[in-house]
């Protein structure tokens, strides 16, 4: 009988040992003279609202089986960072000082730190926003050119230890001058009041790119361009005058088909829907939606991305028409009280609006 006992619990040591540990990465932020109590982190087409700490820092344990790329943001300022599966990423972003750029530490310290270098060459790009898409093609080819050699230089001039690494950044930026040229061919005709027309458009330089790295959903820039890339095929295998006429469900429905049936990927299809329907119901008819929002949260298998719809669809509804709408309170410009109920039956006009 001991010998049983003393075999099972010898199994039972060597099952625990072979047992493997979840890959934890901890992300540790500080941002001292940050005024607000809150930042929000990016990933792969999710956000969450962090909570910071009295020290205006917070810690974050994820667990990830490959290097990712993240994005907190803190108001106006957006800090973008490599994590590695068993590290420790800390940065430390002075919200006292104009113009800071984080420092980071890590056995991603180097490619991290490289970051806002590059990050400055793609904002300086949008410095003028109509200069850059209204110049005839030939010009804008040049100038996009001339970008892209300086942001691969920049690059060069740092030493990379990972290759992984170095691979995925490239692979990051190559995204990013897709994004650019995607908007060039969207915005020209915007600018010179034209309608884009796709069977003219000339979206060539995205036929080689992977629209089903469901990894590289990582990079948003990679999202975007599988987003307009693949609604561009949509638009042209479909019969415009049929489209045209039908209603916002029915196009939809056609859209999600066309997807099923280009995009093999599922993780590419959750958040390539979750990015088209959450279009619709911010500033669509979205009390119309409710098959289509149904249909998608039974067949998504990207939990956050489920979340991300049911919740806002669920907000939406509350104000569709035909609903009461929801009761609050609020102080005038003279600090007295005003509630909506007080107007009860009667016609009102709300006004949003902020200083930026």
């Amino acid at each position: 009988m001991n010998k049983y006992l003393l075999l099972i619990f010898a199994v039972f040591l060597i099952a625990c040992s072979n047992t493997k540990k979840p890959k934890e990465t901890v992300i540790k932020g500080s941002f001292p003279g940050f005024k607000d109590s809150l930042v929000y982190f990016y990933n792969n087409g999710s956000i969450d609202t962090i909570y910071l700490d009295k020290d205006k820092s917070f810690t974050r344990i994820l667990s990830i089986e490959k290097p990712n790329f993240y994005m907190v943001k803190a108001m106006r300022a957006r800090n973008y960072f490599f994590a590695k599966p068993y590290d420790t990423t800390s940065f430390i972003l002075d919200c006292s000082v104009s113009g800071k750029v984080p420092e980071f530490k890590g056995e991603y310290a180097d490619m991290n730190n490289y970051l806002p270098r590059s990050y400055k060459v793609m904002k300086d790009l949008y410095n003028d926003w109509d200069g850059l898409f209204s110049i005839e093609k030939p010009d804008f080819d040049k100038k996009i050119d001339s970008v892209e050699k300086l942001l691969f230089a920049v690059l060069d001039s740092v030493t990379i230890k990972d290759q992984e690494l170095q691979s995925l950044e490239k692979s990051h930026l190559d995204y990013f001058i897709k994004s650019v040229k995607i908007e060039y061919v969207e915005s020209y005709p915007y600018i010179k009041g034209k309608e884009l027309n796709h069977d003219s458009a000339d979206y060539s330089f995205l036929k080689d790119m992977d629209i089903n790295n469901s990894y590289h959903l990582m990079f948003d820039d990679y999202t975007s361009n599988v987003d307009k890339y693949v609604m561009h095929l949509f638009m042209l295998s479909s019969d415009k005058e049929k489209y045209n006429k039908k209603t916002d469900p029915e196009k939809k429905k056609e859209y999600f088909a066309f997807i099923d049936n280009k995009i093999t990927s599922q993780p590419v299809r959750d958040l390539i829907k979750m990015n088209s329907l959450k279009e619709d119901l911010t500033y669509g008819k979205f009390f119309e939606l409710g098959e289509v929002v149904n249909k998608y949260l039974s067949e998504c298998k990207n939990q956050e991305c489920k979340r991300f719809i049911s919740n806002l669809y669920n907000k939406r509804m509350m104000i569709a028409p035909g609903k009461k709408a929801p009761e609050f309170k609020y102080k005038d410009i003279k600090e007295t009280e005003i509630a909506l109920a007080d107007f009860k039956g009667e016609l009102v006009y709300i006004d949003f609006w902020a200083t930026w």
